[in-house]
């Protein structure tokens, strides 16, 4: 078995899925043959959306791998990965629509999948008006499961499945959350708080319909490994190193790391060419708002720079070399992917590759570590000569760019110090440049 591992060097959102399509369109490049291909996620939730345009239509996956548009590709839901079935009901019978089938033939769900469910709704809402609008979730409830993950009080798909099995897990589980979420008063120095009133039956009832028709996926993660073990597999992570829990930059992450990754795969980074982020903080290499627009790009447009999920604006930047050179670094990156090449001459006569001073003094080689010190940083612009207006979508060859695209790549290579592999110049799997 060969295996290649996908993740972002930057904030997420840098075109993983349309790296996955360009594999299956070429693996021999990636694995070195075309033995049949298995495509997993194995964190993160249906918080992210990853996008892929197929037969000019754009496909947008959030609770299943993106390799179900890839002809005899097996694609599996690990351990470390939590759904939401009525969300994944939703989106199994839309891809039906736009023409992909999606059978137990060609995706399973491991029973140890852990399940968001309605009261980590509720949990997250509570949460959010505890914080007074400072975090800013996508509210697809990912932290308080994770929580209960973390807390050994989840519930996984094989007992969801099971209807005894899930009422007397839910039992105790609403008995703790409708005091968690239920209301409190204060009078002075005391608290009152009653618990929110749940109607067990009612809640049950109306996971029926999914538990009848996911029932058909679930799958045994050894049994799946087993059965695969001769082919090439492709790990599929949501998000980037940067909204990684531990390693990002808190406390804008998420709940679940990219990085935890079999040893023995070929991790491929991916990079924008012009770093964008969804998030409450605002990077310190962020755009002026006239060029910001530019580059995002009209809603609803191919490669358009707005939440797959969420459909909020996302912030954009220059490159920042400090992030990735970081990120190449902690999570080991074999090979180097440079997405959104296209995107550049939108911008103007000049782009900019960014590094960075603390306080406008020390030169900092990788992002600190303290978050009191993101504000205090002072971009230091690196520039580079445009082209403005020249369309490089057809692309697909190194000797078919103009020579201010090959300028820029070499100007990201020496700021990251790293060699780039693959360049992306449009959205679809075979606009891609393989080096």
């Amino acid at each position: 078995m060969s295996s290649v591992a996908l993740f972002g060097v930057q904030w997420g959102d840098e075109g993983k899925a349309k790296i996955i399509d360009t594999i299956g369109q070429n693996p021999e490049y990636f694995f070195g043959n075309d033995y049949p291909l298995v495509v997993a996620r194995y964190m993160g939730g249906p918080n992210a959306g990853h996008t892929q345009y197929v037969d000019d239509k754009e496909v947008i996956f959030h609770g299943v791998p993106s390799g179900l548009t890839i002809t005899g590709a097996y694609n599996v839901d690990l351990p470390g990965f939590i759904a939401d079935p009525k969300l994944m009901v939703e989106e199994i019978e839309h891809l039906r629509g736009l023409g992909f089938p999606v059978t137990p033939e060609n995706l399973g769900i491991c029973g140890n999948v852990h399940m968001i469910l309605e009261h980590h709704y509720w949990l997250e809402e509570k949460e959010i008006e505890r914080s007074g609008g400072k975090i800013a979730p996508t509210r697809r409830a990912i932290f308080p499961t994770y929580v209960d993950t973390a807390s050994r009080r989840g519930m996984n798909f094989a007992e969801f499945s099971d209807k005894d099995t899930f009422s007397y897990l839910l039992e105790e589980a609403l008995k703790r959350v409708s005091w968690e979420v239920g209301e409190s008063t204060r009078n002075g120095d005391t608290e009152t708080r009653t618990r929110k009133p749940i109607d067990k039956a009612e809640y049950m009832e109306q996971y029926d319909a999914a538990r009848e028709f996911l029932a058909p996926f679930i799958v045994s993660e050894g049994a799946v490994r087993a059965a695969h073990a001769d082919d090439n597999w492709i790990y599929e992570a949501q998000g980037g190193v940067m909204l990684d829990p531990v390693r990002g930059r808190r406390p804008d992450v998420t709940s679940s790391s990219a990085l935890l990754l079999p040893a023995n795969a070929t991790r491929w980074g991916v990079s924008k060419a012009l770093m964008s982020r969804v998030g409450a903080d605002s990077p310190p290499t962020r755009m002026g708002e006239e060029l910001e627009m530019k580059a995002r790009g009209k809603k609803g447009t191919p490669g358009a720079e707005f939440g797959a999920t969420s459909g909020r604006p996302r912030k954009v930047s220059w490159f920042d070399g400090p992030v990735v050179r970081y990120a190449l670094r902690v999570g080991g990156v074999d090979k180097l992917a440079l997405t959104k090449l296209d995107v550049l001459p939108k911008v103007g006569d000049e782009v900019f590759l960014c590094d960075y001073y603390l306080d406008g003094e020390k030169r900092l080689y990788e992002p600190p570590a303290d978050q009191t010190r993101w504000d205090r940083l002072k971009p230091h612009y690196i520039k580079v000569k445009g082209f403005p207006g020249v369309d490089i979508s057809g692309a697909r060859d190194w000797d078919d760019l103009p020579q201010e695209a090959k300028d820029y790549k070499k100007a990201v290579e020496d700021v990251v110090e790293f060699d780039i592999s693959l360049l992306s110049v449009g959205p679809r799997g075979d606009q891609s440049i393989l080096l």
